[in-house]
């Protein structure tokens, strides 16, 4: 097996920068070349392994998700409940070259709640002790009902 130098770019999708522990979280991700000869351009890959990290040698790392397939153009996510304080990595493979693993980004045991508000799944978190203020803005399209009727 060759070895190839690549990115891979992770887009959690509740918060844009972090895991949100001990909630369901969506993580888009994309594989890419290095840019090294111009643009990354992207990478296809056979399958991805997530897994925590948090342990000492590979054959005792607890795999959370065995067989992430690639979708489209070296694009692909997943779905897991992260665990506050752990950490995570994706073993990419890509068709004759060396597995590579990529560190996930930090889980966030700060961002907490999740609401649903108007119908669409909008993330709100509360870094804070001390409670959640919505602030609830409309394009025209939508009726806000007055706040003694909202329920969050």
């Amino acid at each position: 097996m060759t070895s190839e130098a690549f990115i891979v770019n992770f887009y959690p999708d509740m918060s844009g920068r972090y895991l949100v522990g001990n909630v369901i979280n969506k993580v888009y991700f994309e594989v890419l070349s290095d840019g090294e000869s111009g643009l990354p351009q992207p990478l296809t890959f056979t399958k991805a392994i997530l897994s925590k990290a948090d342990v000492s040698t590979q054959s005792d790392r607890s795999i959370v998700i065995n067989n992430i397939l690639e979708k489209h153009n070296g694009r692909s996510f997943f779905e897991f409940i992260p665990s506050n304080k752990a950490s995570y990595m994706l073993t990419v493979y890509r068709s004759g070259k060396t597995p590579t693993v990529f560190v996930l980004p930090k889980v966030n045991d700060k961002l907490t709640a999740q609401a649903t508000l108007l119908g669409d799944n909008v993330g709100v978190y509360d870094d804070q002790s001390s409670g959640i203020t919505v602030r609830v803005e409309t394009n025209g399209k939508f009726e806000v009902p007055e706040m003694s009727k909202l329920v969050v």
